[in-house]
């Protein structure tokens, strides 16, 4: 658990999409600066075709792909969870 919650979770593309910001607000990354801009650019929940890949959302430059998960050097993520 973190911050007295157990219900983390990796964000789905939509979720993590939606923080890009239309132009660079947050030291020269396209995410509101009340977020950290330690993370550049964030793994998602979401498989790409359930292969071993996965979508990223890339604060860097406003952009969404996806990668191979199982040999990427960089695991960075922002947990989120479901308010109720």
């Amino acid at each position: 658990g973190y911050a007295g919650y157990h219900e983390w979770r990796l964000p789905t593309v939509e979720e993590a999409v939606s923080l890009l910001e239309s132009s660079k607000r947050n030291e020269d990354l396209y995410i509101d600066p009340v977020f950290s801009n330690k993370q550049k650019w964030i793994w998602t929940a979401d498989s790409k075709d359930g292969s071993e890949a996965a979508w990223i959302v890339d604060f860097r430059n406003g952009s969404v792909y996806w990668d191979d998960f199982i040999y990427s050097r960089f695991n960075v993520v922002r947990p989120v969870r479901s308010v109720e």
